[in-house]
């Protein structure tokens, strides 16, 4: 309040009367943003931490309104309507857009996973088809479409690995597979499981 009549800045009253610059510039968020505040505590009915504190919950919740209300311009302006027109609560209005917002998720998920499927070589009805048909409820579509996703992408993992062990020892392979005909390809097939076999068949035409 002295500012407004000295002209002076919060550093200059901080310095001229020995005060802290911390607390008197939390004087002065109260008396901008709750006067009737600021006039209790300048007559020590109220504790100016007490004010501060109460001014910064105050801003909070504000800029927490404010956002919400900027979430609903932005993507839901029919519910942003009806909480104007107070049909809607603003959190009610939150809720439902957050709700919207998961379904769109949702079937974006099962849609990016029926565009895998399909490019994998299946060709079993899309999920998302089946849940429109009432065949499965979007829930259980999602399901599936997580649980393909995730099995797709072990197998690759898994696979990816099994090939890079293989091509460490490639070189050595590559040197040791005898001659087709000899002894020693006879001999070396005979210890080899069939499944080996015919790798070893495959390793040979290629070399």
């Amino acid at each position: 309040m002295a500012c407004s009549f000295s002209g002076q800045s919060l550093r200059g009253l901080a310095k001229t009367h020995s005060l802290s610059r911390t607390r008197l510039s939390a004087a002065n968020v109260v008396l901008k943003y709750a006067p009737d505040l600021a006039e209790q505590v300048r007559i020590g009915a109220f504790p100016l931490d007490a004010a501060y504190e109460a001014v910064l919950e105050s801003k909070a919740k504000i800029a927490a309104m404010q956002e919400k209300n900027d979430r609903l311009d932005q993507h839901a302006p029919d519910l942003a309507k009806q909480v104007s027109e107070g049909r809607l609560t603003l959190d009610e209005a939150i809720a439902t857009l957050e709700e919207r917002q998961e379904q769109t998720r949702i079937r974006k998920e099962i849609t990016d996973a029926d565009a895998l499927r399909k490019a994998d070589g299946h060709t079993t009805p899309p999920l998302a088809q089946l849940a429109e048909h009432g065949d499965l409820s979007w829930d259980q579509a999602h399901q599936q479409a997580e649980e393909y996703v995730a099995q797709r992408r072990a197998v690759i993992h898994e696979t990816q690995q099994a090939i890079e062990q293989a091509a460490q020892h490639w070189t050595t392979i590559r040197a040791e597979i005898p001659r087709p005909g000899t002894a020693l390809a006879h001999e070396f097939h005979a210890g080899l499981s069939p499944e080996a076999r015919e790798l070893i068949t495959h390793l040979t035409a290629l070399t």
